[in-house]
């Protein structure tokens, strides 16, 4: 199946080009980009995307979510235009107001975080489709490498060996 890795919005291009290129190095090797673009007035948010979804297994990639409505609506979009399937993976998840009961109802299949920010039991019991990474090996290593004296730009090229 074809992945497509999808920025929530024109800002986070980068760190989506950054997911392809960890992919890519570990085997993935039908991969394409797509941006979606919200625009929102008083009544309603449109969505417009660019980039091609239809049939593929879209990845969401954002920094953090909060309320869930980027993502959530990111996701519904993808599946109105045909996705085949529709993930998400962000580096914090903060879950404030209803952001999990959102996420459990939504066209999300998965949603990966990492630790960065506490769950409870509670928390994975109201949204059974997160699952949180540790980050621990990627802090120590950087812990290491400046207490050593050593430079961390290794961490920032994690499957480009």
């Amino acid at each position: 199946a074809e992945v497509a890795v999808v920025s929530p919005d024109a800002d986070g291009t980068a760190r989506a080009k950054f997911l392809m290129g960890l992919l890519a190095a570990r085997g993935v090797e039908k991969l394409s980009l797509a941006i979606t673009i919200r625009q929102k007035t008083t009544t309603s948010i449109t969505v417009n995307l660019v980039g091609d979804v239809a049939g593929k297994d879209c990845v969401i990639v954002d920094d953090i979510i909060d309320t869930g409505n980027r993502v959530c609506t990111c996701a519904e979009a993808l599946i109105d235009l045909g996705a085949a399937s529709v993930g998400a993976v962000s580096t914090h998840g903060l879950f404030s107001a209803k952001a999990l009961a959102k996420l459990d109802a939504s066209d999300l299949d998965y949603v990966v975080v990492s630790d960065t920010i506490p769950m409870s039991d509670d928390d994975f019991a109201k949204c059974p489709k997160i699952e949180q990474v540790s980050c621990a090996a990627t802090i120590s290593e950087a812990i290491h490498s400046t207490i050593t004296g050593e430079s961390v730009e290794h961490l920032y090229a994690i499957g480009k060996e």
